[in-house]
Parts: C-alpha cells; structure tokens; sequence
C-alpha cells in the first residue's frame, strides 16, 4: 500500500510540525510542511500530494488563493482546514472517506441478449 502524501501549509511553523507529528503517526500517511502559502505553492508545483492541510492560521486571503490554486492544478486534491491538532487524523479520514464516496466507479453490465436463447 502506497502513502497518503500529505501537505501541511500554515505561518506557524510550531504547529505545521505539530500537524505533521500528529499526521505521520499513521504509517500510511507522509506529511510534508509548507511554513508559508508561497512555499506550500512551490512544493505543490514539485511534488504530487493527495491532501492539502491548510492551518487556521492563514487568512481567508490566502486560504482562497491556496484552494483556487491547488485545484486548478490538480482537481482531485483533498483539502483539510485545520483547527484542532489532536483531531486532524479523523479530519483527514473523513475527507478522503468522503471523496471516495462521491467519486465511486460504477460498472453496469448492460447485456440486452441475456436471458435470450436463440435455436434453429
């Protein structure tokens, strides 16, 4: 199984590694830290990530500008505001849960023939 890759984009640079610690205790999860949203941006730009945790300490500015961007860029990207460190594991699972759930692939096997039987 492949990791969860994982950005976290904030100013405070004690809470991203807080957010990070608190992330990396999944081991199918690999948390990455931005300490500004230009940086968070570049790495973004370098590096293929699954989640985005954008940090309350942001302003609704650059929280917007982050969003815009990184959907842009990549439309299936997840993205987790967090507030809590203690709670952003469930923050996240529920995120990718509910992703999941409305990206499902469904397969119909639409055969009009079925059931059909054809003999000379």
């Amino acid at each position: 199984m492949t990791q969860t890759q994982i950005l976290v984009a904030g100013k405070d640079a004690i809470n991203n590694i807080l957010l990070a610690q608190a992330i990396n205790q999944n081991k199918n999860r690999n948390a990455v830290v931005a300490d500004s949203a230009e940086m968070a941006i570049e790495k973004f730009h370098l590096s293929k990530y699954d989640v985005v945790v954008i940090s309350n300490d942001m302003n609704e500015e650059e929280v917007q500008k982050l969003k815009m961007i990184f959907l842009l860029q990549d439309k299936d990207t997840i993205i987790v505001e967090a507030e809590e460190v203690a709670e952003i594991n469930s923050k996240i699972t529920r995120a990718i849960s509910l992703y999941n759930n409305l990206h499902k692939n469904y397969n119909l096997n639409d055969n009009a023939f079925a059931g059909m039987h054809y003999s000379e």
